[in-house]
């Protein structure tokens, strides 16, 4: 995918056979949750058109299904912009136009599984040493992104979330000027009967029922919400989130949640000298992970699906209250990350955490925001043991992902 995607994304269909016994289906399809991807794809197989909506914008269209593959040709493409070099190494801007969607079915059946999805479009540069030229991107055999896909009539309920609930994830940012959903500060959010109340802001907002959505209506905007699933193992819900307009969604992307739990925390001082898997990157093929050692220091880990480390930068941690913090760098004199994590819930070995990460330039003594307020998960993978010797901090050559602004930090 040549699009900016974010992190935490999905489309998939089923063959063309269950198509054919369900002449009209609404599927959502997400990735895996360290990119924030995700479609709605309405599929009318007596007239062969179908609605796209995804993180950009929204556009109809007419799809062919030759049984593996099913084609979706849009009637006017969905146009974003992005930042690049051109031919000189000097930043230039492109247009970028989607196209087509293609979806290669891998498993299950007409109501859930999984598939891969490609985009294909085009991209115009604008300015640069080559103003005005158009590059075509993606194929039709082209791998595409895995996705999971489900049929919109078969979400979870939501009637847990009655009046009194509350819920860690939603967002009462105004999309003003927001280029993307990592843009969007999580909050922990209490239910009332026709309404959501954010905490640390204090606002209130009327909050509708529609189709399975909850829609927030904010006076000079409309988000809506729609649960897609629970993990019954660490109870991570994955929600869409969608620009609300005319009674329906027209962006949308996906998002963690969490019920907050009583038992939210990390223990005391053993107990937080253990390795955290990071939730979001668990299922990503470049997982991380904190090992916190007894004596406040430790290190951040970036790995292959294989476990080599691809990137290792020391660590210092310290709890502040109910937090913890921390730092990390590969050099001090230099610049250092703090990054925050403030306890949600915990069910099992699954720690759920509000976090957010600065950036500390020490010549400059400016602080930068890197990761605004999102939810995310910390699997406890045990008792942390520092090396004999502490390892120098490096970065090793590995594969650049396809536009890597793609992902969510990590």
């Amino acid at each position: 995918m040549i699009r900016s995607r974010f992190a935490l994304g999905a489309l998939a269909l089923a063959c063309a056979a269950a198509a054919q016994a369900a002449p009209h289906t609404r599927l959502s399809y997400v990735s895996e949750p360290s990119f924030l991807t995700a479609y709605l794809i309405d599929w009318d197989a007596a007239t062969h058109r179908a609605h796209l909506v995804d993180f950009a914008g929204n556009a109809d269209g007419t799809w062919t299904d030759d049984g593996t593959l099913r084609v979706l040709t849009l009637s006017a493409p969905i146009e974003t912009t992005q930042d690049t070099f051109d031919c000189n190494g000097l930043p230039m801007t492109q247009t970028v136009d989607l196209r087509q969607v293609a979806v290669r079915h891998v498993s299950g059946g007409a109501h859930k599984g999984s598939a891969q999805v490609i985009e294909i479009g085009t991209t115009t540069d604008i300015g640069g040493c080559t103003p005005g030229l158009v590059t075509p991107y993606g194929s039709t055999s082209d791998p595409g992104t895995p996705t999971t896909y489900a049929d919109m009539a078969d979400r979870p309920g939501m009637d847990d979330l009655a009046h009194g609930a509350t819920l860690a994830g939603m967002s009462d940012t105004d999309p003003a000027g927001v280029v993307d959903p990592t843009q969007l500060v999580a909050r922990l959010t209490t239910f009332a009967h026709h309404s959501v109340t954010f905490a640390d802001t204090g606002a209130s907002v009327p909050r509708d029922l529609v189709d399975g959505w909850f829609v927030l209506d904010f006076g000079t905007f409309q988000r809506g919400y729609t649960r897609l699933s629970v993990d019954p193992h660490t109870h991570a819900e994955t929600w869409l989130g969608a620009a609300w307009s005319s009674g329906g969604p027209t962006s949308v992307f996906q998002t963690m949640m969490v019920v907050p739990d009583a038992s939210a925390g990390f223990g005391g001082h053993n107990a937080q000298a253990h390795v955290w898997n990071s939730g979001l990157f668990l299922q990503s093929d470049s997982p991380t992970d904190y090992q916190l050692y007894a004596d406040n220091t430790g290190v951040f880990e970036e790995k292959d699906t294989s476990g080599n480390v691809l990137l290792s930068m020391p660590a210092t941690w310290a709890d502040s209250g109910a937090n913890l913090v921390l730092t990390r760098s590969n050099n001090l004199a230099s610049n250092f990350y703090v990054r925050t994590w403030v306890p949600i819930a915990n069910y099992g070995k699954a720690h759920f955490v509000f976090e957010n990460e600065d950036l500390h330039t020490v010549a400059s003594g400016s602080v930068s925001v890197r990761i605004l307020p999102r939810v995310n998960f910390y699997v406890d993978a045990g008792k942390a043991t520092p090396p004999a010797t502490t390892p120098a901090a490096h970065t090793l050559a590995r594969k650049p992902a396809p536009e890597a602004v793609k992902g969510l930090p990590r």
